[in-house]
């Protein structure tokens, strides 16, 4: 059959209608007389659309492939190895270069351990390969075993070797020069085995049954504290309530029939484990109420009993040593003897005192 003309899209070409050549069907190629595409280079297909296999499509040219490089490469004319894409652990514009995490060994870019314990350490085929010798303490291929004939054994996943200077437990030599302490005994915990377990308190060098709520353990069937909880106040290891002011001028403690105080606050004194407000004497001097009834009492008289003003002068001439003399503590006072007393008028008496040496003294008295 022989065709006189043609749609639209056609030509007629020997006689026959064959679909016209252009520019847009024949990207990468020439358009021939005969309607056909004459492909360039490594482009195949009617429309000259596909790459041949062992080619690669780039920069609008189907580029002849590199079979054994390290990603999606093709050398162009010149013969330079242009990479499009390169493969896990390589970089580059030739895909020869490995990337941050990898190392090159054996003409390949391995990935570098995390977790080997040795010089050179890579994963090949998923599995970790240590080159070059293993740290201290560590065997095997890939350096994760201890050195157990040496003397090192798994701690806190790293390998140690073992010393003897842990008191409560094993304890293990560190690379950083320090000790580690592991499986504590005696109740004891930390690194170190220095501290107790919840539920123990340290007392007596060991990690005593906490046995109250203050911090109190058995010894036998005696109860013995080494602190208290606030409110509480320690004395004679054992914990007590604390007195609350105005019962007390200090830190005291209820007994059983009174309180017994352990300090005072300022402007008292503590006089026979109790607090007494402080007063002052004629001469200036800072004298405890206490200590004024104990002169008192040495005397004879009252503390309250007051000198008729005649004898004004006679207390002025009263020197401060012997004011002292009469509000000493009785411990210093090894005896005393009375030689003569009258009141109210020209009281005088006469102490024999053993202090560093016996001597006589003759004084006027004053409350």
């Amino acid at each position: 059959n022989k065709c006189l003309s043609c749609v639209v899209g056609y030509i007629l070409y020997k006689d026959q209608c064959v679909l016209k050549c252009s520019k847009e069907s024949c990207q990468y190629g020439t358009c021939q007389e005969d309607q056909t595409c004459l492909c360039k280079d490594f482009f195949e297909g009617p429309s000259c659309a596909s790459c041949l296999k062992g080619t690669v499509f780039f920069d609008g040219l189907c580029q002849q492939e590199c079979g054994d490089c390290n990603g999606q490469c093709f050398y162009t004319k010149e013969s330079i190895l242009t990479c499009i894409t390169c493969l896990d652990g390589y970089m580059g514009t030739d895909c020869m270069q490995c990337q941050e995490g990898f190392v090159f060994e054996n003409s390949q870019c391995l990935q570098i351990c995390d977790t080997c314990n040795g010089k050179d350490c890579v994963v090949q085929l998923r599995i970790e390969i240590c080159f070059g010798a293993c740290f201290t303490g560590y065997i095997g291929d890939s350096c994760q075993v201890c050195d157990a004939p040496n003397g090192y054994f798994p701690v806190l996943s790293w390998c140690y070797q073992k010393c003897d200077t842990c008191v409560y437990g094993e304890c293990f030599n560190t690379e950083s020069g320090d000790v580690i302490c592991t499986s504590c005994y005696d109740n004891r915990v930390g690194t170190q085995c220095n501290n107790c377990l919840d539920g123990y308190i340290l007392a007596m060098e060991k990690c005593q049954k906490q046995v109250t709520e203050d911090k109190c353990f058995l010894v036998d069937v005696d109860l013995i504290c080494i602190g208290c909880r606030p409110g509480k106040v320690l004395a004679d290891a054992t914990c007590h309530d604390v007195c609350l002011y105005p019962s007390c001028q200090g830190t005291c403690y209820l007994t059983d029939v009174s309180f017994i105080c352990l300090d005072c606050y300022n402007g008292f004194l503590l006089v026979d484990q109790k607090c007494y407000e402080q007063t002052e004497n004629p001469k200036g001097a800072a004298i405890s109420r206490a200590k004024r009834l104990f002169a008192s009492a040495i005397l004879g008289s009252p503390a309250s009993t007051a000198v008729p003003a005649s004898e004004s002068s006679k207390m002025s001439g009263a020197t401060s040593e012997m004011a002292q003399q009469l509000v000493a503590p009785a411990t210093k006072m090894h005896w005393m003897r009375w030689t003569s007393f009258a009141r109210p008028a020209s009281t005088t008496t006469n102490f024999r005192c053993a202090r560093n040496a016996h001597q006589d003294m003759r004084s006027t008295w004053w409350p």
